[in-house]
């Protein structure tokens, strides 16, 4: 039993109509081609990467928005999906990651599985608008502090942690931002007892941006 006030996940609504500045959050582009539109994306005030191939997961933690090709990329994977198994693994370890698919070409039914974890796809033959339009959104979204919540949510769901675990932890991420403190979800007790994968996850969103807006 919890003393004392509860929080309610509409507590933080006052957070998703935040102005948001492009600048703060981080890109990284996968892609083993230059990027079409490199100084347009710089003149609009998006803070990018781009990396013709990356040889661990673990490299793309301070990003909060990672977009990647699928072809002639993840060959330290040794992956025929290639591109596709870098989502995947992303997907894995830091699901609150928005994730976009950036290719030029189409992929047969094996790949939609990895498809449907990612939150957009931009074509390579996309123009600038198109750019634009999806890159705002995925700032938009990284940085909705309740978005972010049910990703991780979710994730502690399917494996299967104690419901009231998720409610405490819930309990204090709400403190945490709330409060602008984030002591209150990095000390969590019910966070503490998870395992240490499911703590990386937990503990992610403070490194994935939502923080950005308090």
């Amino acid at each position: 039993w919890i003393f004392g006030k509860k929080y309610n996940l509409n507590d933080l609504e006052k957070y998703r109509k935040y102005k948001i500045e492009r600048s703060k959050f981080k890109i990284l582009i996968i892609d083993d081609d230059d990027i079409t539109y490199d100084e347009e994306l710089k003149a609009h005030d998006f803070h990018y990467r781009h990396v013709s191939d990356i040889e661990s997961i673990d490299y793309t933690s301070e990003y909060q928005i990672v977009i990647c090709d699928i072809k002639g990329v993840g060959k330290k994977f040794k992956s025929k999906y290639e591109g596709a198994h870098i989502i995947e693994e992303i997907d894995k370890v830091y699901p609150n990651k928005i994730k976009i698919v950036y290719t030029g070409n189409e992929f047969d039914i094996r790949y939609n599985k990895f498809f449907e974890l990612c939150d957009y796809k931009i074509h390579k033959d996309d123009d600038f608008d198109t750019w634009i339009e999806i890159l705002d959104d995925a700032i938009a979204k990284v940085s909705d502090p309740i978005d972010q919540w049910k990703r991780i949510r979710d994730r502690l769901i399917k494996n299967d942690v104690p419901l009231y675990d998720i409610f405490l932890i819930e309990q204090d991420y709400i403190k945490s931002m709330l409060k602008k403190k984030k002591h209150y979800l990095t000390t969590s007790k019910p966070v503490m007892r998870l395992n240490e994968d499911l703590k990386q996850v937990v503990l992610g969103i403070i490194s994935n941006g939502v923080y950005n807006i308090i």
